[in-house]
């Protein structure tokens, strides 16, 4: 009788080797002497520098995966080696009755507040908040969109705490001293309606207020949340700020 060929396995050690290289070249630094086991805050790298890993892993890999998978689920090369042995369709390698796993383009369901340490332009922006609120607004974005109709205010809450959940960057904030990056794992926005119908002489000039006033207030970066809207109502109009 033949004798079953073995099941062939992509070499777990090239694979090490080449996220060694990836990691490497990620963040200028030689992983001379770092035991495969040696996690990525311990290797020194930040949620930037992992941001950067992400984007190279799916490039190379076919696999979608987060800095925060990198910190909680995948910490260490090892462990992230055999993540990708097992996920990469450029293995293709079947593991029988393997339970299914969470898409890891959405966002992670956990309590836990992870923290992560901050990047030198973070450390900047955390100063800036600290020496005025003008300095702090200066990071502001104010987008304004206006749409025929009454739009559904319960809905248009619903899409922009979906919009913060799905963000990593709208539910991070900062330790007090800015020397690390707070994840929440709660979606959190504040959200305003006006109601301006009755008033339509005035309403231009009250929505321009509102938005000057809006990108002048600065956003308190150590609670959140770092989203904030207005949801303006007129006469077969409204607006979002």
């Amino acid at each position: 009788m033949p004798v079953p060929k073995p099941e062939v396995r992509p070499d777990d050690e090239n694979l090490l080797l080449r996220l060694t290289a990836i990691l490497e070249s990620t963040s200028g630094s030689s992983l001379d002497g770092i035991s495969p086991d040696a996690t990525f805050i311990e290797m020194g790298m930040d949620s930037l520098l992992l941001t950067q890993v992400a984007f190279q892993l799916k490039s190379e890999f076919d696999v979608k995966i987060s800095f925060a998978q990198l910190i909680q689920n995948v910490p260490t090369r090892r462990l992230l080696a055999e993540y990708l042995r097992k996920e990469s369709p450029r293995y293709q390698i079947k593991i029988a009755e393997t339970p299914p796993k969470e898409d890891p383009s959405l966002p992670l369901k956990t309590e836990e507040m992870l923290e992560f340490p901050t990047t030198e332009a973070q450390r900047e922006i955390w100063l800036s908040c600290q020496m005025s609120p003008e300095a702090s607004c200066a990071y502001n974005e104010s987008v304004s969109l206006r749409f025929n109709g009454d739009a559904d205010s319960n809905l248009t809450r619903q899409s922009l705490l979906d919009l913060t959940e799905r963000h990593e960057a709208l539910r991070s904030t900062f330790s007090r001293d800015g020397e690390r990056i707070r994840l929440n794992p709660k979606p959190g926005a504040e959200i305003m309606t006006v109601d301006l119908s009755k008033n339509p002489k005035t309403a231009e000039e009250e929505i321009e207020r509102i938005r000057l006033q809006d990108s002048r207030t600065p956003f308190n970066l150590e609670t959140g949340p770092l989203l904030r809207a207005h949801l303006i109502r007129q006469k077969n109009v409204t607006t979002l700020i």
